[in-house]
């Protein structure tokens, strides 16, 4: 009966919390390891009172959001809930998203990836955001970068080269 004791005393609860850390640790990191990254760009377009030609245009906005919507829609995304890109936003703001899954090649077993592009207002900073984004990927695709020239050129042409800012 002593030696039942001496045995449950030797092994306990804190005795198995460090390699409970440990097997924790090595679980997260195979479980984050292969996790590929999502690979971002973006155009930040200042509002209003900056030289742009925002006449009879509240600061930019209509015509900002109507060109990502006419890159989306030339580009095959469908409109999703801004929600869904951006999460809840406790103050009032502007955002469109729209969404884009692709087969990376043309096997009936190929990956998918996703594209994701967004337009917000960001009063605060006092900008608009455009952001295009692809999942599981580290490198850009070819169709990220033809969709993201498109953005850009589209922009350019409406506003001028010097009034973008990439990041």
């Amino acid at each position: 009966m002593a030696m039942a004791c001496k045995a449950t005393q030797r092994f306990s609860v804190s005795a198995r919390l460090p390699v409970g850390r440990f097997i924790g640790a090595v679980l997260a990191l195979l479980l984050c390891g292969g996790c590929e990254p999502v690979h971002s760009r973006r155009i930040e377009l200042p509002i209003g009172g900056t030289g742009l030609d925002t006449s009879g245009d509240h600061g930019g906005e209509e015509t900002a959001f109507a060109i990502a919507g006419n890159v989306a829609s030339d580009s095959s995304f469908d409109e999703i809930p801004a929600s869904r890109m951006y999460g809840p936003h406790p103050e009032p703001f502007s955002a469109r998203a729209f969404r884009r899954a692709y087969p990376v090649d043309a096997r009936e077993d190929s990956i998918w990836r996703t594209l994701f592009l967004g337009v917000r207002t960001r009063p605060d900073k006092g900008r608009i955001d455009f952001v295009l984004s692809e999942q599981f990927t580290s490198v850009e695709s070819d169709l990220f970068r033809r969709i993201w020239d498109d953005l850009r050129r589209r922009l350019v042409e409406r506003y001028g080269d010097q009034a973008i800012k990439e990041d």
